[in-house]
């Protein structure tokens, strides 16, 4: 049975390969980021915290579909909430009420919702706030910190992207994250050009305290619109995601992922006056108004108003954290779990002549051997528990006991079960590797 799933995930795998397009920036599709015979490459179900692949084999997931799943797979309540709109039609003509209802307790939970338009995933709407920004302000600069999606007034940012017309590339630059006087140099310089600051307001790094604060003040002095991209920490670090959390308000803000359990669903939310200029900026999807993603947002925004989601979420975090920093220190290697509890990634630092990636590299393929599914990121959801932790501290100890081995002897090879990557030595060299 075993061989004859392995069988079929390899011919399925064969054909992905020949007829799915995938680039660098799709992050759902593990196995194109990690394809080393180790990390599992079909996904079959979830329950809970579970992930089953295509083999049969199950992982303790802390990937949870890149964070949207944040109540668990297949939590009753969203899942009843699906199936009874199913009967009702996934997709209708006019306006539903679900629609109002969703945005109605969007705006009781997020502090900057004056008012709600909804999207299908996190490009969308920042593409609708940046268009708003750029309308009611009359300017066209964007100020980003963080990753912000696909489109092109965001990817101009990358130099290595291909396809954007260089006419726009001027338009957006970055800043540093926790550097105020870099950006006060960056307003001083631009200030009268720039329409929007789009940051994620944290990611692995926490804010210095008056940090975001004084973003808040930069922007409002310069009449600049400040953009909270919430699209992963809405409901994950507070109800009303990192606003709350800091206590920072922006004046339009993007939350997706955790608004409906991993159904496709994203909102721009903000003030009244600014949300008034959306028909203007020619916004409109044709499932924006889906209402089997809708249904499953009723049903998990209500468990969120009525249980400690995300405090769950940051004590398991936390955790797992404290586990991992104290068989790191145990074994001398130099590594971290960095960012808020609830939304969490790994770190490592180059020791042996490897570098933090190549170390990191074997670290996942050595939980992935131990039945735990990480991307070097961390994101708990309501269903993992104190086992979930359990079962992972372990897995961590033993992966970082593979990593000390690697460091001491200087090299990869015999380690990895793939060739190592000149990326992963600080030299440069390239070693041939072979299976443990």
């Amino acid at each position: 049975m075993l061989e004859e799933a392995a069988s079929r995930t390899e011919s399925l795998w064969a054909r992905a390969q020949d007829v799915l397009a995938s680039g660098l920036w799709t992050v759902s599709q593990g196995a194109f980021r990690y394809p080393d015979g180790v990390f599992p490459i079909l996904a079959d179900s979830g329950e809970g915290y579970w992930l089953r692949d295509s083999t049969g084999a199950r992982y303790v997931d802390w990937i949870m579909g890149w964070g949207p799943v944040i109540l668990g797979y297949r939590h009753p309540e969203v899942e009843a909430a699906i199936a009874a709109q199913l009967k009702a039609g996934p997709l209708l003509s006019l306006l539903h009420p679900l629609e109002i209802e969703v945005a109605e307790e969007i705006r009781r939970m997020v502090p900057c919702a004056g008012r709600v338009a909804f999207g299908k995933n996190g490009s969308d709407v920042l593409g609708a706030a940046v268009r708003v920004a750029r309308a009611a302000t009359g300017r066209e600069g964007v100020l980003v910190h963080g990753y912000h999606g696909f489109h092109d007034w965001y990817m101009a940012s990358h130099p290595e992207c291909d396809g954007i017309p260089e006419s726009l590339r001027w338009l957006v630059r970055s800043f540093p994250y926790n550097d105020l006087p870099a950006l006060r140099r960056i307003f001083d310089e631009f200030g009268g050009h720039l329409a929007a600051v789009v940051m994620e307001p944290t990611n692995v790094t926490l804010p210095a305290p008056g940090f975001l604060e004084g973003v808040r003040a930069l922007t409002r002095e310069a009449g600049v619109l400040l953009v909270f991209d919430e699209i992963i920490t809405s409901f994950r670090l507070a109800r009303g995601g990192a606003q709350e959390a800091f206590g920072v308000v922006p004046d339009l803000a993007c939350v997706g992922k955790g608004l409906a359990n991993g159904m496709p669903l994203s909102a721009l939310v903000g003030r009244r006056d600014l949300m008034e200029v959306l028909p203007r900026v020619g916004y409109g999807l044709t499932y924006r108004g889906e209402t089997l993603s809708l249904a499953a947002a009723r049903a998990c925004l209500a468990v969120h108003a009525r249980e400690p989601v995300a405090e769950h979420l940051a004590r398991i975090g936390e955790a797992v954290r404290t586990r991992f920093r104290d068989d790191a220190a145990r074994l001398g290697v130099a590594c971290g779990l960095f960012g808020p509890p609830a939304r969490m990634s790994f770190a490592f630092s180059p020791a042996g002549g490897i570098t933090g990636m190549g170390l990191q590299t074997l670290f996942v393929q050595e939980c992935v051997k131990r039945g735990v599914l990480t991307n070097g990121n961390l994101l708990p959801s309501y269903a993992h528990d104190d086992e979930a932790v359990e079962r992972s501290a372990s897995a961590f100890s033993s992966a970082l006991e593979v990593v000390a081995r690697a460091i001491a002897a200087r090299r990869l090879d015999g380690f990895l079960h793939v060739a190592a990557l000149r990326i992963f030595y600080e030299d440069g060299k390239l070693l041939e590797t072979g299976a443990t």
